[in-house]
């Protein structure tokens, strides 16, 4: 089956470029998958210091995914399934994993 990945950064940008995708996807009969990768931002000082766990991380980035896909299936009215992937890392990192699987 054809997938196309879709990285977003959550912006009305990437949401316009989602709209594209999605509409391509439905015309190739493809999965579509909406992506973002995030990065744990540590203070540097003599000692790295977290200011919020990976949790809490994970759980914002989750929650940010599920209401771009809303707002992309408001505008595209796509009834079909769209599958979401938040990891974190560096972009590309995580894109080259995710193709490789």
């Amino acid at each position: 089956m054809k997938k196309i990945l879709i990285p977003t950064d959550y912006s009305d940008t990437s949401m316009n470029a989602a709209c594209y995708a999605i509409k391509l996807a439905k015309q190739l009969n493809a999965k579509a998958i909406l992506f973002h990768a995030f990065h744990i931002p540590i203070v540097p000082s003599e000692t790295p210091v977290i200011i919020v766990t990976y949790d809490e991380l994970e759980k914002d980035n989750i929650e940010s995914m599920k209401s771009f896909e809303l707002k992309l299936r408001a505008k595209v009215k796509e009834e079909n399934e769209i599958k979401f992937i938040v990891r974190p890392g560096f972009v590309t990192d995580v894109i080259q994993d995710i193709v490789e699987v």
